[in-house]
């Protein structure tokens, strides 16, 4: 097999990957296709300028590659917004109210939460403060939640703050 050739499966397979993806994305989202590209695009956009950009990067490296692709490079240093913040600049890019924007956002986030690592996801749960975590379905917030109680407690016990009296 010539090398022309291997390069015209990889990019079939990368867009058939990125098809999936936003088919899984729209019927998550009750919406079509374009307005489902559009919101994974900018729902991970805005994610990823809040985010470390070495987690950033972690996280695009299981993303589809269409997907990553379309996403402009994330800045060096981590944005601090709030949740209003945060669906305000999704809304503005999407062109819809906060109320949609943060419907979109869920949908996006519930189809990342079932094709990217357990251990990625908790990576990028651990960056952000509880208000943006309730954007991600319940079930991984709460064994991100679990595992940082777990973590905490084995950290006072070193210090040696959970010893009997």
């Amino acid at each position: 097999m010539d090398e022309q050739h291997r390069a015209e499966r990889r990019q079939g397979r990368t867009t058939q990957v990125w098809r999936r993806f936003l088919h899984e994305v729209a019927q998550a989202c009750g919406v079509e296709v374009a307005q489902a590209e559009r919101a994974a695009i900018y729902s991970l956009e805005v994610l990823e300028s809040r985010l470390l950009k070495a987690e950033s990067d972690d996280l695009n490296a299981q993303l589809p590659t269409g997907l990553v692709e379309l996403l402009p490079l994330p800045p060096e240093r981590p944005e601090r917004l709030h949740r209003a913040d945060f669906l305000q600049r999704i809304a503005e890019l999407l062109e819809v109210d906060d109320h949609e924007a943060e419907r979109l956002c869920r949908g996006v986030y519930e189809v990342i939460s079932r094709r990217v690592s357990e251990g990625e996801l908790e990576d990028v749960l651990r960056e952000m403060p509880a208000e943006l975590r309730t954007l991600w379905p319940a079930q991984l917030v709460a064994e991100v939640a679990r595992h940082e109680g777990q973590d905490r407690f084995r950290a006072e016990r070193e210090r040696g703050e959970h010893l009997p009296s």
